[in-house]
């Protein structure tokens, strides 16, 4: 299995069943601290806007960032809730 991230999440390709393989936890994980960051950058641009020392393009970066990791998240969350009913729903 190889996954080819077009985000800004940062993670590296997965390569099938190779000794460097992550598991999908660490996917999840790497994935919840790049949006836990996301947040955090959001936080110190939102304090430099207050404190009137920010650069407009830089927060909107920023947000825009935030964004693209909070929609990742809500995907994944999706997919893996779709999948969990999908295995109820199988008969044993």
């Amino acid at each position: 299995m190889k996954i080819d991230p077009t985000r800004s999440a940062g993670l590296q390709s997965l390569q099938g069943h190779s000794p460097s393989a992550r598991s999908f936890d660490d996917v999840l994980k790497a994935t919840y601290r790049e949006a836990a960051r996301a947040v955090s950058g959001v936080e110190e641009a939102n304090r430099q806007v207050a404190l009137g020392t920010a650069d407009i393009d830089a927060v909107a970066t920023t947000v825009a960032d935030a964004e693209v990791m909070l929609e990742t998240l809500v995907t994944i969350r999706d997919k893996l809730v779709t999948a969990y009913n999908d295995l109820v729903r199988t008969p044993v």
